[in-house]
């Protein structure tokens, strides 16, 4: 979970809300008291992420300009 928390910046409980929700990938029981998240799948959402903030209009991303 700590990885996924860095890798995504997100706090426990958001991910937890997020997965409840269906809007973060479910995570896998590897034991009783252990859970693994696919990286594939985690990797998947984080570029789902970025492709919508680019899609957004630049006033609704809270930018002026486009980067350079």
């Amino acid at each position: 979970m700590r990885a996924v928390e860095a890798r995504t910046s997100l706090s426990r409980r958001t991910i937890a809300r997020k997965i409840a929700a269906g809007e973060f990938p479910a995570p896998i029981d590897v034991t009783p008291t252990r859970i693994a998240f696919v990286e594939a799948e985690v990797d998947a959402w984080i570029e789902e992420v970025i492709a919508r903030h680019r899609r957004r209009p630049a006033a609704a991303n809270g930018t002026s300009s486009p980067a350079r």
